[in-house]
């Protein structure tokens, strides 16, 4: 019996056996695989996320890039280069020492509403990519909703404006569509029956998508003249140019429907708890456009205070919607 402990130690502290070293060399084999060194160099990896968690982040980042460059013109005034930078038929393009194309008030407060209207489809983004965070197919899922809006929108609309729009961020958000449909291809989660009868959070949700569908096509219609009090007429003070009006189409095209894409994925793949807390942030967002952003778009709007009116309302819908238990659990006593 002693001899045979001191064989085992041996064993231990000695030379490997053999099914330790096969161990080994299948360790060693597996690492030098291509796979896997792609993985160990991968930037998402490298910062402990996911493939889609870092792409997503990434989507938000650059979102919050090209908002702070429209940002920045709009605090310039009509001093504003930014026509020079965005708009297809500037001088500067042809001649770089020709006079700056000048933006008209008109343009500016488009560019005013777009900013606004970006911040705030950032922030509903946010809290919706936050509520997707824990479960991976779910975010996936999500990563996939924004590759078609408002990526591909925006991709959409730029060339469909390329005559008046230059789009100086075209080649990044092609690359943030690309990053998204590559990352987020598989093991994408799956959607929940859905049931209007559930609770007033369902009906909520789905009025929100109805009526944004309504408002993007209204004022696509429409356009700039019917809902502002710019001209697109005329070279007054109020006259918006013809890039003015591609911003105004872009802007509907790909914020309006944005807001319309996320109700849309909420009512479709969040559960109860998640869709209550996605219509309290909306509520929130509401309360905030009628009483901070409403107030500074006063002289852009053709009837700011039946928006505001509007915003109230929706405030109240979604703050009941969040908090009024389903249908289901309700107990009536005889």
């Amino acid at each position: 019996m002693a001899v045979i402990r001191r064989t085992k130690r041996s064993n231990a502290v000695g030379e490997p056996s053999v099914a330790t070293a096969a161990e080994a060399s299948t360790i060693t084999d597996t690492s030098s695989t291509p796979a896997t060194k792609f993985a160990m160099f991968s930037p998402s990896n490298a910062m402990g996320m996911t493939p889609s968690q870092f792409s997503s982040l990434v989507c938000i980042s650059i979102g919050m890039t090209h908002c702070l460059d429209v940002y920045r013109s709009v605090q310039e005034g009509e001093s504003s280069t930014y026509c020079n930078r965005y708009f297809a038929y500037s001088p500067q393009i042809e001649d770089p020492t020709a006079d700056p194309l000048q933006c008209t008030l008109g343009d500016l407060g488009i560019m005013k509403l777009k900013y606004q209207t970006t911040i705030m489809r950032i922030i509903l983004y946010f809290i919706t990519m936050m509520l997707c965070w824990g479960k991976e197919p779910l975010l996936k899922s999500w990563n996939i909703a924004t590759a078609v809006s408002p990526l591909a929108t925006s991709i959409a609309g730029m060339l469909m404006q390329k005559d008046y729009v230059l789009a100086p961020e075209k080649f990044s958000l092609v690359a943030l569509l690309v990053l998204c449909l590559t990352s987020n291809r598989e093991g994408r989660g799956q959607k929940m029956p859905m049931n209007l009868k559930e609770g007033l959070y369902n009906i909520a949700l789905f009025l929100m998508t109805s009526i944004m569908s309504y408002l993007v096509s209204n004022h696509l219609i429409l356009g700039v003249e019917s809902y502002t009090m710019f001209s697109s007429d005329g070279d007054g003070d109020n006259a918006v140019s013809e890039g003015g009006k591609a911003l105004w189409f872009m802007m509907i095209l790909v914020e309006y429907s944005s807001f319309m894409f996320a109700s849309t994925f909420a009512l479709f793949y969040f559960d109860e708890a998640r869709k209550r807390v996605f219509l309290a942030c909306l509520a929130m967002l509401a309360l905030v456009h009628a009483f901070y952003q409403l107030p500074l778009q006063k002289d852009i709007w053709e009837d700011p205070s039946g928006r505001q009116t509007a915003s109230m309302g929706f405030f109240f819908v979604f703050v009941a919607a969040a908090l009024i238990p389903s249908f289901d659990k309700v107990v009536f006593k005889k």
